[in-house]
């Protein structure tokens, strides 16, 4: 393997023999050092036949996963693998990835199409599928055509789009959900799961975190600044991955890193557990700040938030719900879009808008009377 100047590509050479027994030489130029060495590897594992020919979908999709794993995040690998086995294989899976054609390609859209998933679940499995070819075109010389002949999946033009709704708690929620849970603390103050709990919930209330990011909290991102006390975003957990187990990572994008404000309430609520995990003598120099020894256990959590949901008779949510809600509450309370992106740490106010701007027009008419105040104090005529 070296790399070719006059072409600018590095060039790996693959020996192999071909059914008849013949010995072959091929040069296979990759764009990057690492493809040139994985074609190169690749062609000295296999002693009997070179592999862009004969390879079936299930090796390369496996050769795929295995190449990613140390360039994506453990759980997007873990959905790529899922739709691997449960939407690739079955369909896929023996055939030769040369041989694979457009209308076999065309023939497993349309018997997804037929499982009622959603657009955009149909868009991943054919963006996994996407992934693999673009992994045999370069390392095989597979070509991709057929795929790209046959195209993404569109939307139905005679369907109904049904406008996601998305669900929250109101204040008043809230405060019941809290009332009975602490309550129940109150008897049992010794309590981990309880405590921990009304924790992870309220941050996801009043700061809009994530449940991974909520998770991967330590106390030492509790910080006090000049203006008051903040939460250090820098990272995030994610629980139960297949193989992977528990994985702490960066935050989900570059804008996820971010310092988010914390209001008096929260602040109240976590004053008092500190104590609480003082009392409780969690012996690590830097415990998690909800749970002490380790992240909450994600079932843990959402089993005890359900169970007190029922106590205090209010609609049931998930603990992603709570970002929604805490959303909300800044809406409704006349806070700038801008504003409310940088502390969700969004990319880009139009990240913001997609997910919350139907909520948005519920605040027009505090807007108006706020021009029709402006208009009225500017000029002498008042608007009839």
């Amino acid at each position: 393997m070296y790399y070719d100047r006059k072409r600018k590509r590095w060039r790996a050479t693959v020996y192999y023999t071909d059914s008849t027994g013949k010995k072959h030489r091929k040069f296979l130029d990759k764009s990057t050092r690492k493809e040139a060495i994985l074609a190169e590897e690749e062609g000295k594992e296999r002693k009997e036949g070179f592999p862009d020919r004969t390879i079936l979908f299930k090796d390369c999709a496996s050769a795929y996963l295995k190449a990613e794993e140390m360039e994506i995040r453990s759980s997007t690998l873990v959905h790529y693998e899922k739709i691997v086995r449960l939407h690739l294989l079955p369909f896929f899976g023996e055939k030769r990835m040369s041989k694979i054609t457009s209308i076999e390609i065309s023939e497993w859209k349309g018997e997804l199409i037929k499982k009622n998933y959603s657009l955009q679940y149909l868009k991943h499995c054919y963006k996994v599928l996407h992934l693999i070819f673009r992994f045999a075109s370069k390392m095989y010389n597979i070509s991709d055509a057929p795929l790209m002949a046959v195209g993404n999946f569109k939307k139905d033009p005679n369907a109904i789009t049904q406008k996601k709704k998305l669900s929250y708690w109101t204040p008043e929620e809230f405060r019941k959900w809290f009332d009975a849970i602490k309550a129940e603390s109150d008897r049992h103050p010794e309590s981990m799961v309880l405590e921990g709990t009304l924790v992870l919930v309220s941050i996801g209330y009043f700061a809009g975190l994530r449940k991974g990011e909520i998770n991967a909290l330590r106390v030492s991102d509790y910080k006090k600044e000049q203006d008051g006390y903040y939460l250090s975003v820098n990272k995030a957990v994610t629980q139960n991955l297949r193989k992977y187990g528990t994985v702490t990572t960066d935050p989900k994008t570059a804008s996820s890193v971010r310092e988010v404000r914390v209001s008096r309430y929260l602040q109240e609520i976590l004053e008092r557990h500190f104590c609480f995990l003082k009392r409780l003598g969690v012996k690590i120099d830097d415990p998690y700040l909800v749970y002490g020894v380790g992240p909450m256990p994600n079932t843990t959590a959402e089993k005890t938030k359900d169970h007190f949901e029922k106590v205090a008779g209010i609609n049931h949510i998930r603990i992603h719900d709570l970002r929604h809600s805490f959303v909300s509450n800044l809406i409704n309370s006349g806070v700038p879009i801008e504003q409310i992106a940088k502390v969700c740490g969004h990319s880009s106010t139009a990240v913001t808008f997609r997910i919350y701007g139907h909520l948005f027009p519920s605040t027009q008419v505090g807007m108006m009377d706020r021009m029709d105040d402006y208009f009225r104090k500017s000029t002498s005529v008042a608007p009839k």
